[in-house]
């Protein structure tokens, strides 16, 4: 059983005056009337208020206990994480430059049109990395099946609400292309690697996958190739290709939402990709460059199913809400050991910072410290720190762990220790919708004036952690002593992990993804479930954003056994609806008492805040009758509940039963329907 913090004393405000009351005969027998009234009796319920209040405060003792033990093993609230949004960047006016290319720096800024609601200013995103903008578009997608008949899905993965097929069937032979144009007419491709986002039907998903795609034994399921010159011998222009390898594909081979890159690495390689003829046998194709996939064997997709995209977009690449603050001076060195500094603007994303101390002089150069994890983990000479994101602290060393940062000498304004960059930001509010992310502050000066968009809302942005889910998980977390050894290690450090929130976590052992449960020794699949706001995440499955899968994959990885392969992966919802008859007590509404039952069943089942405890339906928990009887009949003004019906996925309506789950699965709400009737008076 878990520890309960005493509560070191019940009593109340009537408690407090009934004991006075009590004990008035004993002490002053004089005083005999002890109505509310008197005036003696209001300054003893004074004393008892004034005395309850100071009982409130007494009783913090204990929680403020634990809460300062945790701090000193170094527990932390986690810090409000940063959504993540892809954004397609392209220019404003695509006549206004005669360049096909320009070099976009990461931390390229890209903002909401204006301040969300609740907000003062518009919310900022930064691009993670660094790309070549290529100054034109994907114009048009195209299937051809083997019976040589041509489709344009150009309307299609324009819209971005839609989807299609690049493959009708997967049989070899059929083929798939992505047609470009440039908005330079009759300039060549540039040199260098380009970005395409692919985003699967139905996927929500945003930002990079986690890297956990290997390739099928068999090889690879697709050949892509470019366009590279014409034969004319049969006496039509018909199009040849060169077979090349993508530079990067998180899609899975158009598996899953995810990024494709292309590289034509200098003038010379560039120049081999050319457009098609202007008498092109294929009208989508003429004058146009163009990219073609076709199924590498007869049974590329038969073991994942065939591809089906939504759209796919050129220039486009993962922002996250944070802000990158440089050269921020932090204050002099005294040269003593366990040194502090403060960052000035919070929560700072982990691994985004580097300090720069200057010593005495500038004898030898500056000196470039960088962020750990642990200061207890670094030598007596590296220089290193620890960062506390929530609070902004920076951890030097002692000399035995980590070098002192040598004394300032007084030479520099500001003092010599200076943060040289850091990210910082995060939070619910940067879950913006889709089509919001618009206006664009870059970096790079010479750039003509850029547009962005966002085909997806953002996703995967959370407010810091609450003091009561903080206590509720660190026990675990101290337990594992930040390794991943038995199945609650993997889940109390999975909801550890730095710049992401995850709001529950189930580790399978044995287990991997595609396979039963129990029958991959030495595997471990983590379920997550990401932080979602309760009421968009009543009525559909809370999905897992691809980043932090992720960064969640990456974090477990560092700390798993050497003979322990971890997967991570989405837990699977299940839709429960019920159907509810029941009376209303006499003198309650009948429309208030039906909507405070929907609300009631909606809560019971959700996954972040259901069960009975209110922590989130357990994972794999039956729904046992009686339990959803209780709360229907618990809600105010319920009378009785005279029949009760569940269901799960949309199948036959139950009565008196329980519903098992499998491991692992958790429920999401289903449109619940409550007939409610007045009391009978006859």
């Amino acid at each position: 059983m878990p520890f309960v913090p005493p509560n070191l004393d019940s009593r109340k405000f009537e408690d407090l005056v009934t004991e006075i009351r009590r004990r008035i005969p004993t002490f002053t027998p004089e005083w005999t009337d002890l109505n509310d009234s008197d005036p003696g009796m209001t300054l003893a319920q004074l004393f008892a208020f004034m005395s309850e209040q100071l009982l409130f405060q007494i009783n913090q003792v204990p929680e403020k206990g634990l809460i300062t033990f945790l701090k000193m093993v170094g527990g932390e609230r986690h810090p409000a994480t940063p959504a993540v949004a892809d954004v397609t960047l392209s220019l404003k006016n695509t006549s206004s430059s005669t360049d096909v290319s320009f070099d976009i720096t990461a931390g390229t800024g890209v903002l909401t049109a204006g301040p969300p609601p609740g907000q003062k200013t518009p919310v900022r995103f930064e691009t993670q990395l660094s790309f070549m903008l290529v100054n034109g578009d994907v114009v048009d997608v195209v299937s051809i099946d083997c019976s040589r008949n041509v489709t344009s899905f150009a309307a299609v993965n324009a819209s971005g609400t839609e989807a299609f097929a690049p493959f009708p069937t997967g049989r070899v032979g059929e083929e798939f292309f992505l047609v470009f144009d440039l908005n330079v007419p009759g300039a060549g491709w540039p040199a260098g690697a380009f970005r395409l986002r692919v985003n699967t039907a139905g996927s929500t998903d945003v930002g990079e996958p986690p890297n956990d795609v290997t390739e099928p034994e068999e090889g690879p399921r697709l050949v892509w190739s470019f366009s590279s010159g014409t034969d004319a011998s049969s006496g039509v222009d018909v199009l040849t290709f060169t077979d090349f390898t993508p530079s990067e594909d998180s899609t899975g081979e158009l598996g899953r939402s995810g990024y494709l890159e292309f590289t034509f690495k200098d003038a010379a390689a560039a120049a081999t990709f050319v457009r098609a003829q202007a008498d092109d046998d294929i009208t989508q194709f003429q004058n146009k460059f163009v990219i073609r996939a076709r199924p590498a064997r007869p049974d590329a997709f038969a073991d994942v199913g065939l591809p089906s995209i939504s759209t796919i977009r050129l220039n486009t690449v993962p922002a996250s809400a944070i802000q990158t603050v440089s050269n921020e001076p932090l204050g002099a060195s005294t040269g003593l050991p366990s040194q502090r500094f403060q960052l000035a603007r919070t929560p700072v994303i982990t691994g985004s910072s580097t300090v720069q101390v200057t010593p005495p002089g500038a004898i030898g150069g500056v000196e470039i410290f960088h962020e750990i994890d642990d200061i207890f983990t670094a030598g007596p000479n590296d220089p290193v720190y620890e960062l506390l994101p929530a609070t902004g602290q920076l951890l030097f060393g002692d000399g035995v762990h980590g070098q002192i940062p040598p004394p300032d000498d007084g030479s520099i304004p500001g003092g010599n220790v200076l943060a040289l960059v850091y990210q910082f930001g995060g939070g619910a509010v940067g879950n913006v919708g889709a089509q919001s992310l618009t206006n664009v502050t870059p970096i790079d000066t010479g750039l003509p004036a850029l547009k962005a968009t966002n085909v997806l809302p953002a996703a995967g942005g959370a407010d810091e952690e609450t003091t009561d889910h903080a206590i509720a998980t660190a026990p675990a977390i101290v337990r594992s002593r930040f390794r991943a050894v038995s199945a609650d290690d993997f889940a109390a450090l999975a909801q550890a992990t730095p710049n992401v929130s995850v709001a529950r976590a189930l580790a399978l052992p044995n287990t991997q993804p595609g396979a039963a449960s129990g029958t991959t020794p030495g595997a471990v699949t983590v379920v997550l479930v990401p932080f979602a706001p309760f009421e968009s995440s009543i009525t559909t499955p809370i999905p897992l954003p691809s980043h932090i899968a992720a960064e969640v994959l990456r974090f477990l990885d560092q700390r798993r056994l050497v003979t322990t392969q971890v997967f991570v992966q989405t837990a699977t919802f299940r839709k429960v609806t019920a159907n509810v008859s029941l009376v209303v007590q006499p003198l309650a509404k009948i429309n208030d008492t039906r909507t405070a039952v929907t609300l009631a069943l909606e809560t019971f089942f959700h996954a972040l805040v259901g069960g009975t405890d209110g922590q989130g339906w357990p994972f794999g928990g039956t729904i046992f009758f009686s339990q959803v009887f209780q709360q229907v009949l618990a809600v105010t003004g319920v009378s009785r509940v005279e029949q009760l019906l569940l269901s799960l996925d949309d199948g036959a309506p139950v009565d008196c039963q329980d519903l098992p789950l499998r491991p692992g699965e958790l429920l999401f709400s289903g449109s619940h329907t409550v007939l409610a009737q007045a009391e009978s008076t006859g």
